[in-house]
């Protein structure tokens, strides 16, 4: 091989290797004219299966770690399984088995979780009965701290249980999901709770859960089958695997195992598992659950599907030939043909002259990208999974696209609908549009769900920020450079239609339904500044933003994209938004004075503040560190209560799985100074910080982006100085983008763009820390830029 065709074909094995894996012989036939070609694909080709035996189970994984190898994608593997059909499964395996509440003490009205489907509890932080109230700030590195409530006045911090984590509060049962381990406390007494039963998670992850009518349903995640847990055999007629189109990879990442739990005894009803993908997204209705998994074929298996329909337009013919030679050889594996293939192709474009080179790589490329546009609903889909909480029996169908979150789902009146965006990733250019599909989930035959309504290229080349679904409408808005507010109508389920929409600055990321006609926003400014919005949507043709309130300079809110931290207290007409170390109290005032937005109070605490929730007239304000009392008819902080900061968690006693340390404080445990609880916090003098230097050459007017994974959830952000010439670059915009998944707690992505404005040097430092906390930096990243 000569030195030339050597250089190329490295840089192909190098460019593409990462996308080659699991190219198999599967995908090719052989024509009536003796041409060889792709097999027809379809992306919303998807349907679960119980996966039936350990057999079928073994070799599933072996056709997984075949695709995730050089070997095995070098061998051809096919998937010859037998699966199970659902019918004949069960005769393979034996099952082996804002809303506002009520007390009945001293308590009119009591704030409960802000949950995205009445009826359906979701776990959260903290919890209350408007007597009682439970709260774990720090979710798996912690206690569970127990409050008396009532009276506000004198509200007082009773006791700690030695564990923490996601919390549901069940009439007296206090539940508490740590990362590995469930446990439910009696705390009909809170100075004498009990440890009522507990359930080791074993080697799966807590990922989800629900409470609906008495009973607790689980999602955990494990890698491995098949599943046990606590005892508990998963059966293989239990175990469900996706069937993919062969251009698509098997991209089973996650088993997700869905369990059903009584409340009251913790025995485990029952359980499957599904196999989905590490973006998977769960949305639970009374009746069902709905889980996702992304679909996207392989790229280059497309571009090979492509050159053999059409490479005739392009290439010569004894080029063409050499091609269907190489696919006709079967003494070497797909990847190294697809190698060779490219690489004459290389070489033929390097034989041209360069003008003659470059125009027909540009008309091959713009080809190719109309080819894939006609293709577009096939090119990226999501899977749904439909589970019936009743028997956790499993159907299937799918829609084109990606899903944002949770909120992008909803079931109503016997249809699941949904909204997605499709992005376009192998576009030349960057495109996008967004579609609403509507899903009959109740005719189902075949356990196939089908696409009964469709309305499709709503905000073309923008992404979907937030959906909210209220009855027979859907509230969504798209982004890219302004807010295009829309208002759909779903009263006619096969024909879904646009009714209306509303374009102003900036971008909601949560949408609450206040009142008939009337939806509040949270979201972000044209200057990056946490905003709150009032819609209007009355007039379904010409939806209005009748008030908005921006917290100047306030960059950031838990409340953004995690629906817990908001609150709304609809007698007081009352908005609570977390941010930082403060809790951000406004007040929306009635129709007559067009939903005015004031703000009442900036409730300012000493670590970062994360919940809130209502009792009576009085608000409860969450941080790490305190609890604040705030009477609403004075906006006067009554009570401030400390929380005692412990890295040291107690654990349960290893001797006897039924005892837990529960610490209950005495009132002589605690000091008191003007009304609040004091704890002495000693500083760690010992923390190394991570520091990053790097060192950046631009030109003037040349711009740069930084970008730094960030987790408001955790309290920490970044934030820059400039430490030397300011006058040299300066950062034009400051983003944060949220993670594409659901998962409870993952990280988001903080993105900078700066210009250069004159020769110099300069010097930006980024710190990653709580701003309120010091001492709490954990990261430098400091650039050191040179322009010329």
């Amino acid at each position: 091989m000569d030195l030339k065709r050597f250089s190329i074909l490295a840089f192909i094995i190098v460019a593409v290797g990462a996308i080659i894996i699991g190219f198999s012989s599967q995908n090719y036939l052989t024509d009536s004219q003796g041409d060889t070609k792709l097999q027809n694909w379809n992306g919303l080709d998807f349907k679960m299966v119980p996966i039936g035996s350990k057999e079928v189970l073994e070799q599933r994984q072996e056709l997984k770690n075949s695709q995730s190898s050089i070997y095995g994608a070098m061998s051809g593997f096919k998937d010859g399984i037998s699966y199970a059909t659902t019918e004949n499964a069960k005769s393979m395996d034996v099952d082996t088995s804002s809303n506002t509440g009520t007390s009945s003490g001293g308590t009119s009205r009591y704030s409960e979780t802000n949950v995205q489907v009445k009826g359906v509890d979701e776990a959260d932080i903290v919890k209350t009965d408007g007597e009682k109230i439970f709260y774990s700030p720090n979710r798996y590195n912690g206690k569970t701290y127990m409050i008396d409530a009532l009276p506000p006045e004198t509200a007082k911090l009773i006791g700690e249980i030695g564990k923490s984590g996601e919390l549901y509060l069940q009439g007296d049962n206090l539940l508490i999901i740590e990362y590995d381990k469930i446990s439910c406390y009696n705390v009909k007494d809170i100075k004498d709770p009990y440890l009522s039963w507990s359930k080791n998670i074993n080697d799966t992850r807590y990922i989800d859960s629900r409470i609906i009518d008495g009973k607790l349903y689980m999602i955990l995640s494990e890698k491995y089958g098949p599943i046990f847990y606590e005892n508990y055999n998963l059966p293989y007629a239990k175990m469900y695997y996706p069937i993919l189109p062969p251009i698509v990879d098997y991209n089973d990442e996650v088993t997700y195992i869905i369990t059903k739990m009584d409340v009251n005894s913790g025995e485990i009803e029952d359980s499957i598992s599904v196999v989905g993908t590490y973006d998977s997204t769960a949305y639970f209705s009374e009746d069902n659950l709905y889980f996702t998994y992304h679909v996207t074929p392989e790229y280059n298996k497309v571009m090979m599907e492509y050159i053999l329909e059409n490479g005739n337009n392009y290439f010569p013919k004894d080029v063409m030939d050499k091609i269907k030679r190489v696919y006709a050889n079967e003494d070497f594996g797909e990847p190294a043909k697809y190698l060779e293939i490219m690489t004459t192709i290389e070489e033929y474009y390097n034989s041209l002259p360069s003008e003659e080179s470059y125009n027909l790589r540009e008309e091959f490329n713009k080809d190719f990208d109309k080819y894939m546009t006609k293709k577009w609903d096939e090119i990226e889909s999501t899977g749904i999974i439909k589970v019936k909480l009743d028997n956790l029996s499993v159907s299937s169908g799918s829609v084109p696209g990606k899903l944002l979150n949770k909120y992008s789902m909803d079931e109503y009146d016997g249809n699941l609908r949904i909204a997605t965006t499709k992005t376009g990733y192998w576009a030349s250019e960057t495109k996008s549009t967004n579609s609403v599909y509507v899903l009959d989930v109740t005719n189902i035959e075949n356990n196939k769900i089908n696409i009964i309504g469709e309305l499709k290229d709503l905000g073309l080349d923008e992404r979907i920020y937030s959906a909210r679904f209220d009855k027979e409408r859907l509230y969504l808005v798209t982004y890219k450079d302004i807010d295009p507010f829309m208002v759909i109508d779903l009263s006619n389920p096969k024909k879904p239609t646009l009714l209306g929409d509303l374009k102003i600055p900036g971008y909601s990321t949560y949408l609450h339904p206040l009142e008939e006609n009337i939806v509040l926003g949270i979201g972000k400014d044209e200057y990056n500044d946490v905003k709150v919005s009032i819609f209007d949507v009355s007039d379904v043709e010409n939806p209005k933003e009748l008030n908005s309130y921006a917290i100047a300079g306030q960059k950031w809110s838990t409340a953004l994209y995690e629906p817990h931290a908001f609150l709304w207290d609809n007698e007081n007409r009352v908005v609570v938004l977390p941010a930082g170390d403060s809790a951000y109290i406004l007040k929306i005032a009635e129709a007559t004075e067009d939903y005015k937005i004031t703000m009442k109070k900036q409730d300012k605490h000493e670590n970062y503040v994360s919940r809130s929730l209502y009792i009576n007239d009085y608000l409860f304000t969450f941080s790490y560190e305190e609890i604040h009392i705030i009477n609403q008819k004075t906006w006067d902080i009554v009570k401030k209560i400390k929380i005692p900061y412990d890295d040291i968690k107690i654990y349960d006693d290893e001797n006897d799985e039924d005892t837990t340390s529960v610490k209950i404080y005495n009132e002589d445990d605690i000091k008191t100074e003007n009304n609040t609880e004091i704890v002495n916090i000693a500083p760690d003098e010992n923390k190394n910080i991570e520091t990053i230097v790097k060192n950046v050459e631009l030109s003037v007017n040349e711009t740069y982006e930084i970008e730094l994974e960030e987790n408001p959830s955790t309290g920490y952000i970044w934030e820059y100085n400039y430490t030397k010439n300011d006058d040299v670059v300066k950062i034009i915009t400051d983003n944060y983008f949220a993670p594409e998944n659901d998962l409870m707690g993952a990280s988001g992505t903080h993105k900078w763009k700066l210009n250069a404005l004159k020769a110099g040097t300069a010097t930006v430092e980024f710190e990653y820390s709580r701003s309120w906390e010091e001492g709490s930096t954990t990261k430098k990243v400091i650039y050191e830029f040179k322009v010329k």
